[in-house]
C-alpha cells in the first residue's frame, strides 16, 4: 500500500513538472529567432492626406509591397508600386526611383520623399 502511494506521488509530481515546464515555454515559439513583438504595423493599411502640390494622395501597404495613388489637378490618376523594407515604424521603398521613408506616429503616417515631408491620416 504504502509503495503504490509513493507510486501515485511519484506519477502526480511527475505530471505536474511536464505541465509546469510546458506552461513556461513559448508554445508559438518556432525557433526562428523572429520575435512576435516585430510585427508589421505596415500590412493592411492605408492612409490618405494630400501631398506637396495638394495632390490626393493613397498610401496602402499589403505585407510585402506598397501601392501609392494619387491624382492631381487634372483628376489624372496616377500609380507607383512596388516592394518595401520595413523596421520598426518606419517602412522604406523606391517611388519613382527615390527613396522615400514612411514612419507611423500616433495615428498618422509621416512621410519623407525628396527632401519634403507630408502627412498622412
Amino acid at each position: 500500500m504504502k509503495k503504490n502511494i509513493l507510486k501515485l506521488v511519484g506519477i502526480v509530481a511527475f505530471i505536474a513538472i511536464i505541465g509546469f515546464s510546458m506552461t513556461a515555454c513559448d508554445l508559438l515559439d518556432d525557433g526562428g529567432g523572429e520575435s512576435n513583438s516585430d510585427s508589421n504595423p505596415f500590412s493592411g493599411t492605408s492612409w490618405s492626406g494630400d501631398d506637396w502640390d495638394d495632390d490626393d494622395v493613397t498610401l496602402s501597404f499589403t505585407g510585402t509591397s506598397y501601392t501609392w495613388r494619387y491624382s492631381d489637378r487634372s483628376y489624372s490618376d496616377y500609380d507607383d508600386r512596388g516592394s518595401y523594407s520595413h523596421s520598426g515604424n518606419t517602412a522604406t521603398f523606391k517611388l519613382w526611383g527615390d527613396t522615400v521613408t514612411a514612419t507611423i506616429s500616433g495615428g498618422s503616417l509621416r512621410v519623407t520623399y525628396d527632401g519634403d515631408t507630408i502627412y498622412l491620416y
